[in-house]
């Protein structure tokens, strides 16, 4: 169940508004994951304010939160090969901010200065219903606090426009200690709860970004985009903080364990993108390239720790990844092409292929997507004298065969989705819009499995341990919006 609601108040040059949102969710199922979803309840909050000066100058300021708390297991959903092996993970997190910007003219231009503030807690507790003595304290008083202040300046002229802009941040890491009821009877994972407890816990990262783009407009048909930039990215807290070999993965979901590594440094990527927008009459074409070499990339490598290997594998039967520094290399490419057909029917096609790799050793980087091609025709007519918008998707995805051996990475297959949708607006006026959206999404039933969808974990099942999850097959869906 989800619950959201908001409003804006105004008077003279001040603005408030005001929103909140609760979300509720009951038991789902997460195959790729080695638990289970029984609940998530999180709600989040907001309070803003704007001053406007005048057209182009204007303060702003937000205080903004969340609060989460969320239940997984191994047994209410899926199969456990016995009651000591049932696990229970409860959770909960916290977060509050401050954002604050201010906009204003400065050398033919507008600068725009800002500042941030942002502190989370996280916690982690690992038990088992069916023994009350056992508990792994996975993440205790985990915490992020992150600062910025960050300046960018944009400048519009009939020949050229160009934005430029940097960031400096500081994020603070902490976390208390680990512990389990296992120390007692594993001497690998009270070496592990030993050495976790003993180390320095704290770090700071201190990272400047840096970006700019410019626009050149060499004809009335012509533009040329050219962008270089520096980002930072400091490491989440459980790249740092697991110190049990679990299945915590960020995402990757691949099917092995992950122990952390309060070693890590923090990622600097270095990007050039090169474009080029060219116009004749109601069609356009943007071609853009991009290039990016990444410093201390945050990735998944074989652990070297002995006595998180005996526990993987023990847990397991499979030796566990440490998130490790390394350098990468991103490139790609992708083409945009839109125009009218006709009068009322239009295309809109975007392609894009990308090709990612580890310097350090000659593997491809996990989950990066193969090719792909969605093209859309819209056409625009009228049923009843009221505005009707179909649209026919077509959505193609190459094969992938350029995969992480590092990973046990799998190559799969190419596809082809067709989606339709129609758009039928029965009010639409100054005062109020009312729209009905009947939408099928993969109209032919088309059994798939996309590249970066998550490895299986669920025994028992129609897709085997260790094969990617297959996708959705044929949905359904209706929606009626009113805007007044």
């Amino acid at each position: 169940m989800a619950v959201s609601s908001g409003r804006a108040f105004e008077w003279g040059n001040h603005q408030v508004d005001v929103s909140y949102q609760q979300l509720n969710t009951n038991e789902s199922g997460t195959p790729a994951l080695a638990m289970d979803i029984g609940f998530i309840d999180a709600a989040w909050y907001r309070l803003g304010y704007r001053y406007n000066a005048n057209d182009r100058e204007f303060f702003t300021l937000s205080w903004f939160g969340n609060s989460n708390q969320h239940a997984m297991d191994n047994f209410s959903q899926r199969m456990v090969m016995s009651a000591d092996m049932a696990r229970e993970n409860n959770a909960d997190a916290i977060a509050q901010g401050v954002d604050a910007t201010y906009v204003m003219p400065f050398y033919e231009g507008d600068l725009k200065l800002g500042a941030y503030l942002h502190h989370s807690r996280n916690n982690s507790t690992i038990t088992n219903p069916n023994n009350g003595m056992f508990f792994v304290d996975n993440f205790t008083n985990v915490e992020k606090d992150t600062a910025s202040v960050y300046a960018e300046w944009q400048r519009d002229k009939a020949s050229y426009s160009t934005t430029i802009g940097t960031r400096y941040t500081r994020v603070d890491m902490d976390a208390g200690l680990a512990g389990s009821n296992m120390v007692m009877m594993n001497p690998a994972i009270a070496s592990l709860v030993d050495d976790f407890n003993a180390a320095e816990r704290s770090k700071s990262y201190n990272m400047l970004d840096i970006a700019a783009s410019t626009r050149y407009h060499a004809s009335d048909n012509v533009d040329v985009v050219l962008g270089v930039s520096q980002k930072n990215r400091a490491p989440t807290y459980f790249e740092r903080y697991t110190w049990l070999p679990l299945g915590i993965s960020g995402g990757m979901a691949d099917g092995f364990n992950y122990i952390g590594n309060l070693a890590l440094d923090n990622e600097t990527a270095r990007q050039i993108d090169v474009g080029i927008d060219y116009r004749f009459k109601s069609w356009s074409v943007s071609p853009r390239l991009f290039y990016q070499d990444i410093e201390d990339y945050i990735t998944g490598s074989p652990s070297m720790n002995m006595a998180a290997n005996m526990v993987s594998t023990m847990m397991a039967g499979t030796t566990p990844f440490q998130w490790t520094n390394t350098d990468a290399v991103i490139k790609g490419a992708d083409l945009t092409v839109s125009g009218n057909v006709f009068d009322n029917v239009r295309l809109n096609a975007v392609a894009s292929v990308q090709h990612g790799n580890r310097d350090d050793i000659d593997d491809a980087l996990f989950r990066i997507a193969p090719e792909q091609l969605i093209t859309t025709i819209q056409w625009d007519t009228q049923l009843l004298d009221l505005p009707m918008a179909l649209q026919l998707t077509s959505e193609l995805a190459g094969a992938q065969n350029y995969v992480s051996a590092l990973q046990s990475e799998s190559t799969t297959a190419g596809y082809g989705l067709v989606h339709i949708t129609g758009l039928f607006t029965l009010i639409d006026n100054a005062r109020s819009n009312l729209q009905i959206t009947a939408t099928v999404h993969n109209l032919f039933d088309k059994h798939y499995a996309p590249h970066t969808a998550g490895i299986n974990r669920v025994r028992n099942t129609d897709v085997a341990v260790g094969e990617r999850i297959p996708a959705a097959g044929r949905e359904w869906h209706l929606s009626l919006s009113y805007r007044f």
